[in-house]
């Protein structure tokens, strides 16, 4: 006969007609005819004994107790008809198999808990936090001057030939410049680290907000018939309007040319493609010998080829959640979103393995990078553990 445990809520008649006779027969109020039921059930070679969860510990008990009584009983009586000492064979047989079936599967289960819960402890204690970027940046003058932005004091830091370089109450950077025509300047560059973020005013009142691992150079004024920079990395433009000056800015070999807009531009070297984000007013992307127009609400895409690639209606706000201060995934890959962390926390990541799910969600910035990983984990798709300056992506 064939034993299996199988934990389930709901017991059907002949389960429970079967509890009620070994009830009758321990308790010595069974009859002949309910004796031979019982046999028959008990003899059946289909039958399979299912234990619900529920009742688990009351037949653990009743075969216990069967299993002493049938013993009492050997010890009083030598005379036990064949009938009845088959059956009280296979009875305590069957107790004993039942009863080591769930000493088996609560050993099993008890330790894998006991084990699951060790293997979290250990996750959550290697797991430290690592706190969020800030406003941090180098600033170098034309004349190799190095300036710390963020533990330099508010006020004017430096002056180029009628040009001026403020640091403001709100810890950003303005650009001032003279009037005249013989205004002469340099070439200045803002560097932002891994784990910093800076936003600059330059001369002609066009904003600039620089995310982390970005350049911008420009000069402390513009002369010339056109207002020039160039970008790598990522920076969110808000230019502003001058018909009779367009502003252009470069980025790796790529022109955009706006006469007033506002637009991102997200050009990191680890990336596969430099993505143009349009905004507000409208942009002309020039790559070799290739040239689009962006519209509101569009993105111009350069890959490896140099071939610009046109995306109608993108989600702007996926594009310039960095300049909000959130994390904004919509239907990201994993490598995509570590990318992310890496450059704002300032971390190196390993994955052990290839994930292929894609994760959808928005958290701010401003959180130590534990909050992000516990929102990636609840899908169950993804692990994080934390060693030092390193993570590690387990599924």
């Amino acid at each position: 006969m064939t034993y299996i445990y199988k934990p389930h809520f709901n017991m059907n008649h002949k389960e429970k007609r079967c509890n009620e006779l070994a009830e009758k027969w321990l308790h010595g109020t069974i009859t002949e005819d309910e004796k031979k039921e019982f046999n028959e059930w008990y003899n059946d070679e289909e039958m399979t004994l299912n234990i619900p969860a529920k009742f688990a510990q009351s037949e653990k008990e009743l075969h216990k107790r069967m299993l002493t009584a049938i013993t009492q009983q050997k010890n009083e009586s030598a005379k036990i008809v064949s009938f009845q000492k088959s059956l009280l064979l296979k009875l305590a047989a069957a107790s004993i198999v039942i009863l080591l079936c769930s000493i088996s599967l609560y050993s099993y289960f008890h330790q894998k808990k006991q084990t699951d819960t060790i293997v979290k402890a250990e996750i959550r204690n290697l797991k430290q936090d690592i706190s969020p970027g800030g406003n941090k940046a180098i600033l170098v003058l034309a004349d190799g001057t190095k300036v710390i932005l963020d533990t330099a004091m508010n006020g004017t830091i430096a002056r180029d030939m009628g040009t001026s370089m403020v640091k403001l109450n709100n810890g950003l950077l303005a650009c001032t410049s003279g009037k005249g025509n013989n205004i002469k300047v340099g070439y200045n560059t803002l560097s932002t680290p891994r784990g910093g973020q800076y936003a600059i005013t330059l001369a002609d009142g066009t904003r600039v907000w620089m995310n982390s691992a970005s350049s911008l150079r420009f000069p402390g004024a513009f002369i010339g018939s056109e207002r020039e920079v160039e970008v790598n990395g990522e920076a969110y433009f808000e230019v502003a309007k001058d018909r009779s000056h367009p502003f252009r800015v470069k980025v790796n070999g790529m022109n955009v040319q706006v006469l007033g807009t506002h637009f991102n531009i997200m050009a990191y070297d680890d990336e596969e493609m430099i993505k143009t984000t349009l905004l507000e007013g409208s942009v002309r992307i020039h790559n070799n010998n290739t040239m689009a127009l962006l519209k509101p609400g569009q993105q111009a895409q350069v890959g490896s080829g140099g071939q610009i690639m046109i995306k109608k209606d993108v989600d702007v706000k996926e594009a310039i959640a960095w300049k909000n201060g959130l994390f904004n995934f919509e239907g990201a890959g994993i490598e995509k979103i570590m990318r992310q962390m890496s450059r704002w926390y300032n971390i190196e990541v390993e994955f052990k393995v290839k994930i292929t799910d894609h994760f959808t969600g928005t958290i701010s910035k401003n959180v130590g990078i534990q909050k992000v990983f516990d929102m990636i984990e609840y899908t169950g798709a993804v692990h994080f553990i934390i060693k030092g300056n390193k993570v590690i992506v387990l599924p």
